[in-house]
């Protein structure tokens, strides 16, 4: 989930990394991710400590494994996250990462 946002009719709607637009579930948050079936949404992972992650760019890119910290950011540096896996613990931006599994 990139945005979540109020509409008119005070319904809240997400956008996704793909552009596409939906009905918010309720719970959902950003970097969360949304299980779709019959471009409905069915269910939501959470962007949390021990949930397992794909990252998509950067220097990590095609990398899996758990969040095992999230790192908050300053003005100055983004916020981060601290994945391991088979290989060892690495950090990424969370903007590079998206949640695969519970």
């Amino acid at each position: 989930i990139q945005d979540i946002y109020v509409v008119k009719g005070n319904k809240k709607m997400m956008r996704l990394h793909d552009g596409s637009v939906m009905p918010a579930i309720e719970g959902a948050k950003v970097n969360d991710s949304v299980v779709i079936a019959n471009n409905k949404p069915e269910s939501l992972l959470k962007f949390d400590s021990g949930a397992t992650c794909f990252v998509y760019k950067g220097r990590h890119t095609s990398e899996t494994g758990k969040i095992k910290e999230i790192i908050k950011g300053s003005a100055r540096s983004g916020s981060k996250v601290r994945i391991a896996n088979d290989r060892g613990t690495f950090e990424t931006l969370v903007e590079n990462v998206i949640v695969i599994g519970a």
